[in-house]
């Protein structure tokens, strides 16, 4: 009886010694993830020089332009990860002025990132809503200056840039001739991408990423004297062109 009673009690000893550590293991919970907020500082810029709408400022062509409104809405917004992966921020909205450079983006995982991307311009669904449905305060709501067409069919202003400018050859003249540009309708959302550029989220800190908006760049081939203005609607040919400029007008700031 004595073998028989040790056989059995030897498998019993160890499997209960498996049981524990296996137990044991999986009570180790990994670290908590922490989180740190990221912030967009968007400098309105003609070339080098950062604007107000006072400046009249030199283009890198020489025009000389002096912003009246220069405005638009950014979504889409996403951080890559080191192992080239995209972390989207979900629901994060903007809407850039000259008078505002800080706007909170969201908050992400702390840690290591090498880029960022965004639109320039609404998702679909955002873009046919009616600002009449949002509170005051909200980017979406009726804006001064507007950033709406007028109707949900037409629906927002992506980009909306009006200035002042000189039309000489010579750019000696009077800064004194009114253009207008906008940008909207789904086939005119610009995704901007940058080279890479590592940057950390640190826990319960604010991340600034520094971004040049060059409106030069943005109005870099359109000629003021015979295409003063362009919408969607009014003149789709201006409106595309000042549109596939987008991507071009951002650069991260050195």
């Amino acid at each position: 009886m004595k073998p028989i009673l040790r056989s059995i009690f030897i498998p019993l000893f160890f499997t209960t010694m498996l049981l524990l550590a296996s137990c044991h293991k999986d009570s180790v919970s990994p670290p908590p993830q922490t989180y740190g907020q990221v912030y967009f500082h968007l400098h309105t810029n003609i070339d080098t020089a950062e604007v107000d709408t006072a400046n009249v400022c030199t283009d890198a062509t020489g025009r000389r332009i002096r912003l009246r409104i220069a405005q638009f809405y950014g979504s889409g917004f996403q951080l890559q990860k080191p192992d080239g992966s995209w972390l989207p921020v979900l629901g994060a909205y903007i809407l850039k002025t000259i008078a505002n450079e800080a706007y909170f983006i969201g908050t992400v995982p702390t840690g290591n990132y090498t880029n960022v991307t965004f639109n320039v311009g609404l998702d679909p669904s955002r873009n046919a809503s009616n600002p009449f449905g949002y509170s005051n305060g909200s980017i979406f709501a009726l804006q001064t200056p507007s950033m709406w067409f007028g109707s949900t069919t037409q629906g927002y202003m992506f980009l909306n840039v009006q200035a002042l400018v000189d039309t000489t050859a010579s750019h000696t003249g009077p800064v004194n001739i009114p253009v207008s540009y906008q940008t909207g309708t789904s086939a005119m959302l610009k995704s901007v991408t940058f080279p890479a550029q590592s940057f950390s989220v640190v826990t319960n800190t604010i991340t600034f990423v520094h971004i040049i908006c060059d409106y030069g760049k943005l109005l870099q081939g359109i000629n003021f004297k015979t295409q003063p203005n362009g919408t969607p609607f009014s003149n789709p040919a201006i409106a595309t062109q000042v549109a596939n400029n987008i991507p071009g007008m951002f650069h991260y700031e050195l």
